[in-house]
């Protein structure tokens, strides 16, 4: 369906750029995207922060 999507935020990560919305045309690949991961290690180890690209979830958000 063609018209503009907007990336769906997920709880276990955050997504850089949450507030981006793209106008994707019938037949185009939705991109990967940056996302950013906090994780929680025990003691003595240090938490952990990764920036990775990753398949996100695209939400519909209106026709162009």
């Amino acid at each position: 369906r063609a018209g503009y999507w907007r990336v769906l935020w997920s709880a276990d990560r955050t997504i850089v750029k949450t507030e981006t919305i793209r106008k994707f045309k019938e037949g185009d690949i939705f991109p990967s995207w940056e996302v950013k991961r906090f994780i929680v290690r025990p003691w003595p180890l240090k938490d952990k922060t990764t920036l990775t690209h990753e398949t996100v979830e695209w939400s519909f958000y209106g026709d162009a």
